[in-house]
């Protein structure tokens, strides 16, 4: 069997061997965040993987730091977890291979938005942080006289009205656009029209939309963290999440600064350039393949 999410269910499976994935361990990184630790759902998610992930055949991790910390907290042997990056989705790749069902026309049109906006896709969840967004915003206008809109999309996990208001204090409420869930196809269509995508996560330890951005030659804009600068490397400006400020100076240098944008777009081109599903799959058929050999050795 093979999971490619945090799932219960091989604490019920009695005959089948399973892979296992585990794409963050951001409760144990941000346990404070109430979408990790309200109504016991740290204790659920320890619950599962101290369960499950000694036991997998295989366990796939996003990137090293999170293979490392899934052998240090779960006493999984380190060669049978096995690193397998993040790939743009395939809308995405589709449309950078000029399959396009949207344009970035279409798309402010239908929402209204700005000719100058900054696109973030990501639940209104507490640790996606988008209230340093606003104060991002906020210092633009107030130390650069500069505006830029703010394209948001995903669902509302409890603290969008919240949001509002900080947008509302802010002053910059006009600007703010919640999106909601919008279709597959408009994703890359909002990406594509975007000044830059930005990201102020907490989580991690690393992300789907900096990689989608940066395939599509969207700046990124990315949280000053270790591990989204082994993600990203020179392909994103990092943001100091505890200075709203510094992320103004970023918006005002994607905003003037000509150079600076093509030399992310270029940069961003070389590292998804080496992201292909080829790779992925080679991976994939290495950990079935060492299965097999294993499974000739008995009977159903």
């Amino acid at each position: 069997a093979f999971f490619n999410a945090r799932s219960a269910t091989p604490i019920r499976l009695s005959r089948h061997p399973y892979v296992f994935t585990v794409w963050d361990l951001c409760h144990r990184d941000h346990p404070e965040f109430p979408e990790v630790f309200a109504n016991r759902e740290f204790e659920r998610r320890e619950q599962v993987l101290k369960t499950v992930l000694p036991k997998a055949v295989a366990v796939i991790a996003d990137s090293n730091s999170g293979a490392d910390k899934i052998a240090q907290w779960y006493g999984v042997d380190r060669p049978r977890i096995h690193v397998i990056p993040f790939l743009p989705s395939v809308g995405v790749r589709t449309y950078a291979a000029g399959g396009r069902t949207s344009s970035p026309l279409a798309v402010r049109r239908k929402y209204g938005l700005p000719e100058d906006y900054i696109f973030y896709p990501a639940q209104m969840w507490a640790h996606k942080n988008h209230l340093y967004l606003f104060e991002g915003i906020a210092e633009l206008k107030s130390r650069h006289g500069l505006s830029i809109g703010a394209a948001l999309s995903g669902g509302d996990k409890g603290n969008q009205d919240y949001l509002r208001d900080c947008a509302q204090a802010l002053g910059i409420a006009d600007q703010i656009f919640f999106l909601g869930f919008v279709d597959d196809d408009e994703i890359p269509a909002l990406y594509d029209g975007a000044k830059a995508l930005v990201m102020p996560s907490y989580f991690g330890p690393t992300n789907l939309p900096p990689l989608e951005a940066a395939l599509l030659g969207c700046p990124v804009i990315y949280a000053d963290q270790p591990t989204f600068h082994a993600q990203m490397g020179d392909a994103a400006l990092y943001c100091d999440l505890n200075d709203p400020a510094s992320l103004a100076e970023h918006l005002r240098t994607i905003l003037q600064d000509a150079s600076t944008v093509e030399r992310l777009k270029a940069a961003g081109s070389a590292l998804t350039g080496t992201l292909n599903e080829a790779t992925t799959t080679q991976k994939l058929q290495y950990i079935f393949d060492a299965y097999a050999l294993k499974r000739r050795r008995w009977k159903t």
